[in-house]
């Protein structure tokens, strides 16, 4: 990268650096299945939190003036299919209603595909989802780090 030489962590330039698909030791990869019996509400809780902070900073990022209506779009895209691989267990009604949404939604190959929150089906179902999360002990936790 131009303009960052000697920074550790930072890949020499014309380099790409390998992703890794472990998060925590012990842990499942985000592409490893997940026994849908292993799953909580506050896993499918906690999965839900990663698409509202997406959200919410590409949200942010446009009114701060930082990035674009298209970039935040591509962003809500990716928010999308994050949502759709949030783990449901189908045991309890946060999982229905999790599982009924992602029947919803349909993503061809690649970057390009549908925006959850272009759905009117998301916002019905969002509230419900906040207060099922509630229920279950399981608050949906966001992280703002666009902005002030």
């Amino acid at each position: 990268m131009a303009g960052c030489s000697g920074a550790a962590g930072i890949a020499a330039e014309g380099s790409m650096p390998t992703p890794s698909t472990s998060t925590k030791a012990g842990q499942p990869s985000p592409t490893t299945e997940v026994a849908t019996d292993q799953v909580t509400d506050a896993d499918t809780c906690a999965a839900i939190g990663d698409v509202l902070t997406i959200q919410f900073n590409a949200e942010a990022a446009v009114r701060d003036g930082r990035m674009q209506v298209h970039e935040q779009q591509s962003w809500n895209r990716l928010a999308t299919r994050v949502f759709d691989r949030a783990p449901v267990s189908g045991a309890s009604v946060l999982s229905q209603t999790v599982a009924d949404l992602q029947s919803k939604i349909d993503l061809p190959p690649g970057a390009l595909g549908m925006s959850l929150v272009n759905m009117d089906e998301w916002a019905t179902a969002f509230p419900a989802i906040m207060q099922l999360c509630s229920q279950a002990g399981a608050e949906i936790v966001t992280e703002g780090f666009v902005g002030g």
